[in-house]
Parts: structure tokens; sequence; C-alpha cells
């Protein structure tokens, strides 16, 4: 089974306070905000957005200095982002305190038994093959001549933790083309010729628990290496 494992979403909660200007990049304010945080600054350098800052929150209860760090999705499939990552973060000045939200992706073909992601998710609406516990779950796809399903999700919208098995090669062609996802498929063996499914973990804040290997300290404010993501 040849896969590819990569962090699809990464974003962090801190604390940050703007300088009046950086040395390798810079910070645009959009002309609106979220129903969090009334701006938001693209990160820009060379003239392309690498990351966004949520920040000055409307309501009392966060800090005044309360941010929002995500890093743009292309950034995450270069092999140097975990470098580009800790630059970024040291020239911001961001006091990191917890991620907010991780996606990681195992990209393949068909499981190691030969099912493709429509096949399994038949099998799931049949009974043959069920989640462990109880829990909800939502379907989607499309039908002409016959029915092909191309989404499961497992967990509730609003649940800390989902798992997602989705057709990424037809999101790519009706969302957004991301070439460099491709262009890492084919690099790792995958046939893009077929469809490539996505199997994938949506971590919201509240599902980590992080703890310090050396004192066995437990704490939101652990941080995390993503180069062993790539181990």
């Amino acid at each position: 089974m040849n896969a590819v494992l990569s962090v699809d979403w990464l974003s962090y909660y801190g604390y940050f306070v703007p300088k009046s200007s950086y040395p390798n990049f810079e910070l645009k304010k959009r002309e609106y905000g979220t129903r969090v945080y009334s701006v938001i600054e693209d990160v820009v350098y060379k003239g392309k957005i690498f990351a966004t800052i949520c920040r000055c929150p409307y309501s009392k209860i966060l800090a005044d200095n309360s941010a929002i760090l995500k890093f743009e999705n292309f950034t995450l499939y270069d092999s140097q982002f975990c470098d580009f990552r800790e630059f970024l973060i040291k020239s911001l000045e961001f006091d990191i305190k917890c991620i907010s939200r991780l996606d990681i992706a195992l990209d393949f073909n068909y499981f190691e038994n030969g099912l493709n992601g429509h096949q399994l998710i038949s099998k799931f609406l049949k009974s043959e093959y069920l989640h462990n516990g109880r829990g909800k779950f939502a379907v989607n796809g499309t039908q002409k001549f016959d029915v092909s399903f191309e989404y499961l999700r497992l967990g509730s919208g609003k649940s800390n933790a989902r798992v997602y098995l989705y057709n990424k090669t037809q999101e790519l062609a009706d969302v957004k083309d991301k070439p460099y996802i491709r262009e890492k498929w084919a690099k790792n063996k995958l046939n893009v010729d077929v469809p490539g499914w996505g199997l994938e973990l949506s971590l919201g804040s509240q599902a980590f628990e992080w703890y310090d290997t050396e004192t066995g300290e437990r704490g939101l404010e652990f941080d995390y290496d993503f180069r062993d993501i790539e181990k």
C-alpha cells in the first residue's frame, strides 16, 4: 500500500503584538474580520500569502493580545516547512500557547485489502464494517446511473476529534486544484490515473493531551516537532 502522510491544516493559538514593520515580509490587513476577531492580517512574502493572523478579539474573555496563526495549505506540503515554521514564529515573536487545530491526512489509492474509498463506504452503509463505539456520521456522494460515495465523516461537526474519508482527487477537481498535492503523490508513487483518497484526522485544541517526556507534566502548552510526521 503506497500512502503519503501529511499535515493538511495547522493553526496556533497564542499571544501576538505586531511590530510596525518586518525585514523579511509584511502584514496586510484585510477589510473584514471573523466572528471572534476583528482583524485578519495576511503574512506576505514576495507577493505571496504564506500565513494569516487573526487578532483583536471582540470578547473580553480573551486577552487583548490573543491571536490565531494559521499557515497556508501549500506551505504544509513543502519539504522545508519545519524550518519555515520556526523562522516565521521567531520573526513574528508569536507566543504559542497551544495548537488550535491540526489535520493529519493519509493519502492513498487503495486500502491494504484492495478496497478503494467508495467500496469501504458502501460496506459501512451496509453494516459490513462498523466504527468502534457509538457516534454520528455523515455521507455524501453523487448519482446518475448509479450511486458513487465520495465522502464519509465519523464524529459530529462540533466534535474536537473527527475522521474524514473522501475522494481527494474529486475535491481537487471540484473545489480547488492544488498541484503541490498531486506532485507529492507522484513523488511517492501514488497512481494519479485513479482516484486518490484522503483519510484525515482533524483535531481541535481540546483533543490534545501533551506530556513532557522528561517530567511527565501534562499541559496544553507543549509544542510538537512536525519532522516526526515524516519519520
